[in-house]
């Protein structure tokens, strides 16, 4: 995951819109899970066992600092809330995804409507 999809994140582009930013992140974070779904089950199944939280800390580590760029300026409070939720929402259908629930796409086209509706 760091080779493929944590060192190609790069920041917002000067004047790139917050939804337009968070949308690029997301599909550079998911699209390499939906053209290889086995990759995103071996990474649930490691995330859930013992020392998985490593794994999950090493994403977010490289998702938020390129997250604290694109909400720069912005009203804190206003950016703790879309944070607070998308990263909850990133839970909830990583784990979904891993029950059987939803298939692979569904996480990222989920994180997009989310997107849309929380941001400029």
């Amino acid at each position: 995951m760091d080779a493929e999809v944590y060192q190609k994140m790069g920041p917002p582009a000067p004047g790139e819109p917050l939804s337009e930013a968070l949308t690029r992140q997301f599909r550079q974070i998911f699209e390499p899970w939906e053209q290889h779904p086995h990759m995103a089950q071996a990474f649930m199944r490691a995330r859930l066992s013992p020392g998985g939280a490593r794994l999950v800390k090493q994403g977010f580590a490289a998702a938020e600092a390129n997250a604290d760029r694109m909400f720069e300026g912005l009203d804190p409070d206003y950016a703790a809330d879309v944070r607070a939720i998308l990263t909850n929402l990133v839970y909830g259908l990583a784990f979904r995804f891993a029950a059987g629930e939803i298939p692979v796409h569904e996480m990222r086209e989920t994180l997009e409507r989310a997107v849309r509706r929380l941001t400029p």
